[in-house]
């Protein structure tokens, strides 16, 4: 039960590049999140946030995270969203203003494998969904799978998944910033 209680906390840690700020925001993010303390961190102009450990967000989180976000568009910050986690691509696809003026990068979605029953999060570039008219989630085999025929299926339905990207989107890649978000990630 202790090491439950804290895999729920809300942690934000952050680390400047040059003019890049990266963040990294865990666990889960309810009314007892620092997200409005940690704005005098936010040195860069470019703000990459890494979600991919938020577990849950509630609807006080949700409030204070549009907020937050509005904080750092009326200080003129570039905002970049990677390795969104499931429950943040959902809040993309239900709250209008979610990433306010942010872009999303990358993003887990979940896949299964009903031959060996695997379930696992795969890691999306934006730039795999670039000319679609309509997404289709990239084909992939289980990294822990044995089976030869392992196939690998989206495990969502796509169109709701998929809801927030925008048509054809990812033709754009920053590739200096796409360096350094590769050197700061964990």
């Amino acid at each position: 039960a202790r090491r439950e209680r804290m895999a729920k906390k809300f942690i934000i840690g952050s680390n400047t590049y040059e003019d890049v700020t990266f963040l990294k925001v865990s666990g889960v993010v309810d009314e007892d999140n620092s997200l409005a303390r940690s704005l005098k961190k936010i040195d860069g102009s470019t703000v990459v946030i890494d979600l991919s450990e938020v577990t849950r967000i509630n609807s006080c989180g949700v409030r204070d995270w549009v907020n937050w976000l509005n904080d750092l568009d009326a200080r003129q910050k570039r905002i970049m969203l990677v390795r969104c986690s499931p429950c943040i691509v959902n809040q993309i696809n239900l709250v209008n203003n979610f990433i306010g003026q942010g872009m999303v990068k990358s993003f887990f979605a979940p896949y299964y494998c009903p031959k060996c029953d695997l379930e696992e999060l795969h890691l999306v570039q934006l730039e795999s969904f670039a000319g679609m008219a309509r997404p289709t989630p990239p084909t992939l085999r289980g990294e822990g799978c044995n089976e030869v025929q392992c196939q690998m299926e989206f495990d969502d339905i796509e169109e709701a998944y998929f809801a927030f990207l925008p048509r054809n989107t990812g033709q754009v890649v920053d590739a200096e910033l796409q360096k350094v978000i590769e050197s700061l990630s964990p």
